[in-house]
């Protein structure tokens, strides 16, 4: 039988989210760096631009230092964006 440490537990699931965050981000990125490059060839003078949620490398350091133990996992959470972290889009034009 396996016995699972809370702290330990805590951990898995905090690294779990990280990724999934950092996973989310990258998908963001590249929709929005997509839809912009269409805009752009399409010559519609409009930029789809993200505010208010980390970048794919900000969450990759957040998931190094919570690897590495310099964050907490309260922190990690933060650094990710946090736990009800909304997306908010603004159209520039």
């Amino acid at each position: 039988m396996w016995v699972v440490r809370a702290e330990y537990y805590d951990y898995y699931e905090m690294y779990r989210a990280v990724r999934l965050r950092w996973a989310q981000a990258v998908l963001r990125e590249h929709i929005v760096g997509e839809w912009n490059g269409l805009l752009d060839k399409l010559r519609i003078g409009a930029e789809v631009v993200v505010c208010g949620l980390p970048s794919a490398s900000e969450i990759e350091k957040a998931q190094a230092d919570l690897r590495a133990g310099r964050l907490e996992l309260d922190e990690a959470e933060d650094a990710c964006g946090g736990r009800h972290a909304d997306d908010r889009w603004w159209v520039d034009g």
